[in-house]
């Protein structure tokens, strides 16, 4: 049976202290050394962006008067006047959803 070195094991191997003589880059450096990869995470950014984030302005739309030719803030404020329906218990509506009234 060999022992084991208990030394070699239960040493913390640690970082040598940082050399004084280096300064450390400002982000305008960083940003220069890095510009291909930050080019390259544009895509992923746009895309994320586009699916994530813009389907939130539907949730803008529900609150308003949808006028497909109006701007979106541009179009009348009608609340909760929308889902009216659904709140009063129309009749003819949760007939059609096929729930009982």
């Amino acid at each position: 049976m060999t022992k084991l070195d208990v030394r070699a094991t239960t040493t913390a191997h640690t970082a040598p202290p940082p050399d004084p003589g280096l300064r450390r880059r400002s982000t305008w450096q960083r940003i220069r050394r890095d510009r291909v990869l930050l080019l390259m995470g544009l895509p992923g950014v746009a895309l994320l962006l586009g699916f994530h984030y813009l389907p939130l302005l539907g949730n803008l739309i529900a609150f308003q008067e949808y006028l497909p030719f109006v701007p979106l803030g541009r179009s009348p404020w009608v609340g909760f006047e929308n889902f009216s329906v659904v709140f009063d218990g129309n009749g003819e509506f949760l007939g059609a959803l096929g729930t009982p009234s």
